[in-house]
């Protein structure tokens, strides 16, 4: 939490887990949600830059919503990865997302947040609303970034969870 309020704090230490270098969440990153002092926003960025040259790849896995925490992370990032399921909710977000992805724009160096890829979830095939959300998704997002998916194995998170492993796993 300390490299999120503060503009030169360095990152916990990394633990591996399968082969993966992560540093977990912890519970006070929920009192983020309760408000965050706007100069605070690019803290987290700040605090990355050391680190981009010793990994490929940096994934902040941020709550599904639009609150200070998320925020954070977006802001942090160089590209996000939207996660949508294939219900009318999730098409409601998305355009959450374009608006922050505007507002935020000029925080940002070069002046852009980038969407990366797009990650359909939690699609049941034999549902015609799910089917119907899906080919929404892939007309209005594939033209600013690709459409992966959709995953329709939705119960494999659960087992990731219980297992305690990683999804891929």
């Amino acid at each position: 939490m300390a490299a999120v309020l503060n503009k030169r704090t360095p990152l916990p230490e990394p633990i591996t887990i399968h082969g993966v270098d992560i540093i977990p969440a912890s519970a006070s990153l929920a009192s983020l949600d309760m408000g965050l002092p706007a100069p605070s926003l690019l803290y987290l960025r700040n605090n990355l830059v050391p680190y981009k040259s010793q990994y490929d790849y940096i994934l902040i896995d941020s709550p599904p919503a639009l609150g200070p925490t998320s925020q954070v992370c977006a802001l942090a990032a160089d590209g996000l990865i939207v996660v949508m399921s294939t219900d009318a909710k999730s098409m409601e977000g998305y355009n959450n997302i374009l608006a922050f992805k505007e507002r935020f724009a000029d925080l940002l160096p070069g002046g852009e947040m980038t969407i990366t890829a797009h990650l359909a979830t939690k699609h049941d095939k034999d549902a015609s609303t799910a089917r119907y959300m899906y080919k929404l998704i892939q007309d209005t997002c594939s033209p600013l970034a690709p459409v992966l998916g959709p995953l329709d194995d939705f119960r494999i998170y659960d087992k990731a969870i219980a297992s305690r492993k990683p999804v891929l796993l």
